[in-house]
């Protein structure tokens, strides 16, 4: 049953999806045919050139749209679950013979699986255009990554690669539950889903900051040695060290709000449900 109704969800957003990721692709396209017929290395090595400028201000607006689509395919998902778990099809939806666990986890995980096909191809789309502007200028992509020192791989290429990853699941199960307890809210499910997503997101700022000065990283940071040991070499291997405290604590942090949000979106419905 999970499978049928997770193929029902898919299907009930697939249109939009296609018709933003047609957008990511197209504007990708434009970009890569403008930076094939311009003299990128030239115009890199004239930054007056009032031609810099505007390939700058043209990457720019091609990032922002891409971030866009994926934050409008992300609003997108969350209407979805709020508009068939508490709106007018919720009584459908509440109606159905499954189980409310089951009927939770396949708007989940239709959630994740767009979420996580959006990122993908966003990310995709942005990397490629940039190396191929960067191959164009003149940059050898493979020579780069090969001066790339392990260090940086290991402490900090790895570790973001993680968080985007956990970052795809909990976004959505932090979306989900805002929308779960706004519809607490009987006249003001919008205005409750709007101050969930404020609170969030001043618990996770308050939950990185006290990792950081749980490492002491600010401390570590405002040494007036700093610079001078770093250049040295002295304090590299601990200051990689509380690097790595911090994506540890900001991946444990994503989880454990993964967590409590996937929790509370199966708890809060048992309780109470206002439906439209």
């Amino acid at each position: 049953m999970l499978g049928k109704l997770l193929k029902y969800e898919m299907k009930a957003v697939v249109k939009p999806m296609v018709f933003l990721n047609a957008l990511v692709i197209f504007s990708t396209l434009i970009g890569f045919f403008y930076v094939m017929k311009v003299d990128v290395g030239n115009i890199v090595e004239n930054e007056n050139d009032i031609r810099y400028s505007g390939m700058m201000l043209l990457g720019f607006l091609y990032i922002a749209g891409v971030a866009l689509t994926y934050f409008i395919s992300y609003i997108l998902l969350l209407l979805r679950y709020g508009k068939s778990m508490y709106g007018a099809n919720g009584y459908l939806s509440w109606t159905l013979p499954v189980k409310r666990r089951t009927l939770i986890h396949a708007k989940m995980l239709n959630g994740i699986l767009w979420n996580f096909w959006n990122t993908a191809l966003c990310l995709a789309c942005v990397i490629w255009l940039i190396a191929l502007f960067m191959t164009k200028a003149g940059i050898n992509i493979g020579e780069l990554f090969r001066e790339i020192p392990p260090v940086i791989l290991h402490h900090f290429m790895i570790p973001s690669v993680a968080i985007v990853c956990i970052n795809v699941f909990t976004v959505i199960f932090i979306g989900y539950f805002c929308i779960t307890v706004g519809q607490l809210m009987k006249e003001h499910k919008v205005l409750g889903t709007i101050v969930s997503f404020v609170g969030v997101y001043i618990v996770q700022q308050v939950a990185t900051t006290v990792v950081m000065l749980a490492g002491g990283f600010f401390s570590f940071m405002n040494d007036p040695n700093f610079q001078t040991s770093m250049n040295s070499g002295e304090l590299k291997d601990t200051f990689w060290k509380f690097y790595d405290s911090l994506f540890l604590g900001q991946i444990i942090i994503l989880l454990v709000f993964a967590a409590v949000t996937y929790t509370c979106c199966h708890l809060i419905p048992r309780k109470r449900i206002n439906l439209d």
